[in-house]
């Protein structure tokens, strides 16, 4: 059982990489989570550390899944959600406790260092997709800020083009007068009507 305690939010550091458990088609994730609180002291202006809390994060569905797909151990988060106190009979038949935090929202803690987020794509009935990152509907093509990353993969500047524009860097060939025409059919046949009147005498067929 587990008695509610309240909304708190904690930062720290994974403990142990995220495990799915359970059996049920519903992601159901947990992890362990070190939190040190500290602080300077005045006098020496150096930091003390608190002793540190171990906790018990749970996750479930979207969040889960998520979390499963992006957290590592030794990996800085912050975590918000409800705390409280999970009990269990042991092995030895003895009651067992371990402070959890069903967790509302997961993130890493940016004041550490920097990440980049990518779009769990959703289906139609607004749930997500399971084990898939990326932008639902879009083409492929290189993420948000790519301009200014100097590792991001260039798109062909050609894509998209018609043939005939991309061919336009080569030398033109010139058509003459009479190709042109006849790649209209009345042109056409207009020249073979022409064609087939006799010169008149002393002059030159056209």
């Amino acid at each position: 059982m587990a008695a509610q305690q309240g909304i708190v939010t904690v930062n720290g550091y994974l403990g142990s990489d995220p495990i799915r458990i359970g059996q049920s088609s519903t992601p159901v994730s947990v992890f362990t989570m070190a939190t040190t609180p500290g602080f300077r002291n005045q006098q020496t202006g150096q930091w003390v550390d608190m002793p540190t809390t171990w906790l018990r994060i749970k996750a479930f569905r979207a969040l889960a899944a998520n979390v499963l797909a992006s957290l590592h151990k030794g990996d800085p988060v912050i975590v918000t959600g409800q705390i409280g106190t999970e009990q269990w009979n042991g092995k030895d038949g003895t009651m067992q406790s371990s402070m959890v935090i069903t967790a509302t929202n997961i993130g890493h803690d940016l004041n550490t260092g920097w990440t980049r987020f990518t779009k769990t794509p959703t289906r139609r009935d607004g749930d997500p997709v399971a084990g898939v990152a990326g932008t639902a509907g879009a083409a492929p093509g290189p993420m948000p800020f790519a301009a200014n990353d100097p590792h991001a993969p260039q798109q062909n500047q050609f894509a998209g083009q018609p043939q005939n524009m991309m061919q336009q860097a080569g030398p033109s060939q010139p058509q003459s007068a009479a190709s042109q025409q006849i790649a209209d059919p009345s042109a056409a046949a207009a020249v073979a009507a022409a064609a087939a009147v006799p010169a008149p005498e002393g002059h030159d067929a056209y």
